[in-house]
């Protein structure tokens, strides 16, 4: 299915909002005690614990690599590719829009929506599922605004410090440089802190991904003049230290491509990433292209195109995962318009070979909620100077 010009993800993420409005959970915690600090935080720097999830306790080390996660409002599973489900954490009713596991499953963030009904009430809250079993709130947005996109990285210039949790605030108002009410946020020991951005008018941050752990990532720009396309994918370079960057200013973002698919950017490696590449006047080509952080410069190849994925709507959210080193997983475009059609309640996860392009049907069946994948820690994250770029035909835009 095609979205429509003005079908964006903000649009998706806005209408959810709006549906938690009027869906308030059965079994929401009204608890707001003093809230859990982060390790080095003080009491006057602590997020008050907020939401259906606070105060929660759940099992962590339970969660293993190599498997799906999916959570459907009031459970969080574990589902293999071949269709296996187990159940990991039963909890309190919660409208869970994204997940995000840390390298090997150790901690888990989920962005979770509130019912509210205006500005003097918090609409979005994300969470941090410790290793030790606590559940922390970590960030609390209100007029509407939306937590989105949450990400464990390594800091590009800050190696030893080991990885932190980064996530976006995603507004619909705009300042008078064009510019949506978003921000790029990071977890430190004094709590939550805005990342700088440089960025032109009409421009936003708008989504964050990577391999979890690993310091080289994709940054996706919104942009509100539609040219080429709604979307420009970027990745950050701080690594390399060529620019004044910081933990909290991202200096270098260098462009990928141009792209009105909003599924997001599957890293199966933490040097590989697969960005779907479409526009919307051309609705003919739809690409997979495969690039190799510090191999860009060979351009990047082109691993499938066809019409038989879907381009994600804000009628039915999902996003493009990685299913392994080798794979990602994406939905067909058949299955979608099915479920559209309310033909069908589910789908199932597809695989693309990233050697062949060829597409095959896992055991794994999609439903509404929360997905995300979780990557093994790699016993060393390669440096992308030292990346090998041989292999397979490459092109350039």
């Amino acid at each position: 299915m095609l979205p429509s010009r003005n079908g964006h993800r903000l649009a998706l993420l806005l209408s959810m909002l709006m549906l938690a409005m009027t869906c308030r959970p059965a079994a929401e915690d009204s608890a707001q005690g003093s809230g859990l600090p982060s390790p080095s935080g003080t009491a006057d720097q602590r997020v008050a614990s907020v939401g259906p999830l606070a105060g929660q306790a759940w099992p962590g080390g339970n969660v293993k690599p190599n498997a799906l996660l999916h959570d459907d409002g009031m459970r969080l599973w574990r589902v293999t590719l071949d269709g296996h489900r187990r159940l990991i954490w039963s909890h309190p009713k919660a409208r869970v829009v994204s997940i995000a596991a840390s390298a090997d499953g150790q901690e888990l963030a989920l962005s979770v929506a509130l019912p509210t009904d205006g500005g003097q009430e918090p609409s979005f809250v994300l969470y941090l599922l410790r290793a030790d079993g606590t559940v922390e709130t970590v960030d609390v947005v209100y007029r509407f605004r939306i937590i989105d996109s949450p990400i464990f990285l390594m800091p590009p210039t800050d190696r030893r410090s080991g990885p932190r949790l980064y996530w976006v605030r995603v507004g619909d108002d705009a300042d008078n440089l064009g510019r949506l009410d978003t921000q790029i946020m990071v977890l430190t020991g004094e709590g939550p802190r805005e990342v700088d951005v440089p960025l032109r008018y009409a421009e936003t941050a708008f989504d964050i991904h990577g391999y979890p752990g690993a310091y080289v990532f994709t940054l996706a720009l919104f942009r509100q003049n539609d040219v080429p396309t709604r979307l420009e994918i970027l990745r950050n370079d701080d690594f390399s230290r060529s620019t004044d960057a910081s933990l909290t200013l991202w200096g270098n973002n260098e462009f990928r491509a141009n792209t009105d698919i909003f599924v997001g950017v599957a890293w199966p490696t933490p040097i590989d990433y697969v960005v779907p590449v479409a526009n919307e006047v051309a609705p003919e080509r739809y690409e997979l292209r495969l690039f190799r952080s510090g191999c860009e410069y060979l351009g990047y190849r082109v691993v499938y195109a066809g019409q038989d994925i879907d381009w994600g709507s804000s009628d039915l959210p999902w996003r493009i995962l990685p299913g392994g080193m080798d794979q990602v997983l994406v939905l067909g475009a058949k299955d979608v318009s099915g479920i559209l059609a309310h033909d069908a309640d589910s789908a199932p996860w597809l695989a693309v070979d990233l050697a062949t392009g060829r597409l095959s049907r896992t055991g794994a069946v999609w439903e509404r909620g929360a997905w995300a994948w979780v990557s093994e820690e790699p016993r060393h994250y390669p440096s992308p100077r030292r990346s090998r770029c041989a292999g397979g035909d490459r092109t350039w835009d």
